[in-house]
């Protein structure tokens, strides 16, 4: 299916095969209630508000939709669609309590269970941690950066690959203008798709069996893209720097915590500046060429290259970049989040109680 150039709706994030759709589209109450919505600075509401997920029926209107809700027919159907998932989980605990009693007979050398009973003195005691602990993501089966994340195509390069999900599936990098590592952003999405299998729309609720199941539901259900709201940005804040946004005090973080850092012959204070002793003030008056990291800093320069690219690309299909109020009300609210970070992080530390080796006494 063909995408004509700039036939879209970047306030619902939708594309259109043709015109006629897209003014059909602009006539619908999902689009002015969306628009309603965006003044209001909230967000907006996804296809799904007016999707029956059980019939499998989409309703261009609240009316509809309601109507459809309170219908017999559509009564008779959930019941039933009920029932049939009432079965199947049955089913699928009755599997896998069968496959945990073989694998605690392995365990202890039991070659049958009777009853019950046994199995109950076998679990007294029995503790096991692996449903708890979170599971790395297997680096070999990330998504590479060159192919998209919804439909395995294959790109010339990592702009190109953003340009294919933006045309073709609506996805779009939200707050890209403050995002440092387009590159490792890219890199992480991949593995939570490709090896973790889980829907960037529902994120850790819904996950898959496998990839191509992922896929299809992202595409089918509209979810082609990640929640922009600041609990959803949350996750991804180390790729993020709204520090030019931030006041001089919110980048200080205030003097209320004063740490002063010495290394003998200079004074390091809380806003970064440092004060060097008064015996090497020849040596502090030489103007030197700073030390740069060409590596370091070449990387720098593609980064931002590429945020400028990904940009241009975004306008064209008449995207807004986030501006105003908005832009400094989510600044504030992701430095909150990191300065919350870090206070539980001190406040984990003091509590645990960290021990430092003596080592030996001829040390």
């Amino acid at each position: 299916m063909d995408v004509l150039k700039n036939a879209a709706c970047t306030c619902c994030r939708v594309f259109f095969t043709d015109g006629d759709s897209q003014r059909e589209h602009y006539k619908s109450d999902w689009h002015r209630y969306n628009l309603q919505r965006k003044k209001v600075a909230r967000e907006i509401e996804k296809a799904e508000s007016f999707t029956c997920e059980c019939c499998k029926k989409q309703f261009q209107s609240t009316n509809a939709y309601d109507n459809h809700i309170n219908s017999k027919k559509h009564k008779e159907t959930e019941k039933a669609s009920t029932q049939r998932n009432a079965q199947t989980i049955a089913k699928r605990s009755s599997v896998k309590g069968k496959k945990t009693c073989e694998k605690i007979g392995d365990h202890f050398g039991v070659d049958n269970i009777e009853n019950e009973n046994d199995l109950d003195e076998l679990d007294n005691g029995w503790v096991t941690d692996h449903d708890t602990d979170e599971e790395d993501f297997d680096e070999s089966k990330a998504i590479s950066n060159t192919v998209c994340l919804f439909c395995n195509h294959v790109s010339r390069n990592l702009e190109t690959n953003l340009q294919h999900m933006s045309k073709s599936h609506g996805f779009f990098l939200p707050d890209v203008e403050f995002c440092v590592d387009i590159s490792g952003m890219l890199h992480y999405l991949g593995l939570k798709v490709g090896s973790g299998h889980m829907c960037l729309s529902c994120n850790e609720r819904r996950t898959f069996l496998s990839l191509d199941a992922c896929q299809k539901h992202m595409q089918d259900k509209g979810h082609c893209f990640i929640d922009s709201s600041t609990e959803g940005l949350a996750e991804f804040e180390d790729f993020y720097d709204y520090s030019s946004l931030y006041t001089d005090e919110e980048k200080t973080g205030g003097f209320s915590d004063v740490v002063i850092v010495s290394d003998g012959y200079s004074l390091t204070l809380p806003s970064g500046a440092r004060i060097g002793h008064r015996s090497l003030l020849r040596y502090y008056k030489q103007r030197l060429k700073p030390l740069v990291n060409e590596s370091e800093s070449h990387h720098q320069k593609k980064a931002i290259i590429l945020k400028k690219a990904v940009i241009g690309q975004y306008k064209q299909l008449r995207w807004n970049e986030m501006t105003g109020t908005l832009a400094l009300q989510r600044a504030k609210d992701m430095l909150y989040i990191k300065n919350s970070a870090k206070k539980w992080l001190k406040t984990g530390l003091s509590n645990n109680k960290l021990f430092k080796s003596r080592g030996r006494s001829d040390q």
